[in-house]
């Protein structure tokens, strides 16, 4: 698959299960990588496949929640790094937009 899906695309599709191939345009890894994990340890990828003979399917509601939640946890990073770096650091610590708050 040469076009680099996104989530919303996959919403948008009326399938309810979804090949490797389309899971691998939209993280950006090869559909082969995804079939060897599953193969090796189908828990450390984190959303549900299911394998059938040869071929290897994924929920698609079972991928989008994995999807979102990935994407929710990078957002969180990003904002601590923003505020200080710091996990520990409350929301109202030294950010510019928080200043004072607490005082």
């Amino acid at each position: 698959m040469a076009t680099k899906l996104t989530l919303a695309d996959i919403e948008q599709m009326e399938d309810e299960f979804l090949k490797p191939e389309i899971i691998a345009s939209v993280i950006g890894c090869s559909a082969q990588r995804i079939r060897n994990q599953a193969d090796d340890d189908v828990k450390s990828l984190g959303f549900p496949v299911s394998k059938v003979g040869h071929g290897y399917w994924i929920p698609k509601q079972g991928f989008l929640n994995w999807a979102r939640w990935v994407m929710c946890q990078q957002v969180i990073i990003a904002e601590r790094r923003e505020i200080g770096g710091n996990l520990g650091q409350t929301a109202t610590g030294d950010h510019p937009q928080y200043r004072g708050a607490n005082r």
